[in-house]
């Protein structure tokens, strides 16, 4: 049991506890599991621990220069003085202890006095205190727990196009609006050599061939395209040329 293996090294320790002792160990009886039962030997060894604790504290041996110690002291007593394992001997020691840490003792009474029941209202008025803190911890650590959870999970972050994607998408672009402003071919070789590489290309597309066999079919096509383009722009010139003779000859003879 983790209780009694920190009583052992406690009570091994020469040296007075320090605050990190204190608060380990009211941790391990605040939190104890329920299936971890407390023996007399174990309720008597914790006892011996929180009175060098007490010791400790009354003679001021301890590292005052700890900020933190005073609190886990009366932590300690807090937690200790709610227990049950203790004899009643045990916890009226444990109040007054508690009580000693957290202000001067009153005066000394005579036994008809009303001390007894003040001290009583105060002692109730702490266990209910440290009810409602337990309930407070306890409620805290449901919600540590629920941010934690949601600490894990991701944001879906939406993933940017990296620069080559987007560098081919512009130049497809260009592609397109080059292609749309293209003006049409004003032979009818031209045109339907034209229509013959689309239909070529998208049949051969249509079997999923490679590129490289696309254009070892297209090739001599586009050729083809190229020597009809010639022959068309030879043609215009021609005619274009044709008809700037007859223009000319009607002005020479009227001349």
């Amino acid at each position: 049991m983790y209780l009694t293996s920190l009583l052992d090294k406690y009570q091994a320790k020469r040296k007075p506890l320090d605050a990190e002792d204190l608060y380990k160990l009211n941790e391990a009886v605040f939190n104890l599991p329920e299936e971890d039962a407390v023996t007399a030997q174990t309720s008597a060894a914790l006892f011996r621990g929180v009175k060098k604790a007490v010791t400790a504290y009354t003679s001021m041996k301890y590292d005052t220069s700890e900020v933190a110690y005073y609190y886990d002291y009366i932590a300690l007593l807090s937690t200790m003085q709610n227990q049950h394992f203790f004899t009643n001997a045990q916890n009226k020691q444990l109040h007054g202890w508690l009580m000693e840490a957290l202000g001067p003792a009153p005066a000394a009474k005579s036994k008809s006095s009303k001390g007894a029941p003040s001290l009583t209202a105060d002692i109730t008025k702490m266990e209910k205190e440290n009810a409602r803190l337990a309930l407070r911890l306890e409620m805290l650590r449901e919600v540590t727990g629920a941010v934690e959870t949601i600490a894990t999970f991701k944001v879906p972050v939406a993933k940017e196009k990296s620069p080559p994607e987007a560098k081919a998408k512009a130049k497809a672009k260009a592609k397109a609006k080059a292609k749309a402003k293209k003006p049409a071919e004003s032979s009818p070789e031209v045109s339907a050599k034209l229509a013959e590489i689309r239909e070529l290309r998208k049949s051969l597309r249509a079997e999923k061939k490679s590129d490289e066999e696309i254009k070892e079919k297209v090739g001599p096509l586009f050729d083809e395209l190229k020597t009809l383009k010639a022959k068309a722009k030879e043609a215009k010139a021609a005619a274009a040329e044709a008809a700037g003779t007859e223009v000319k000859a009607p002005e020479e003879k009227s001349a």
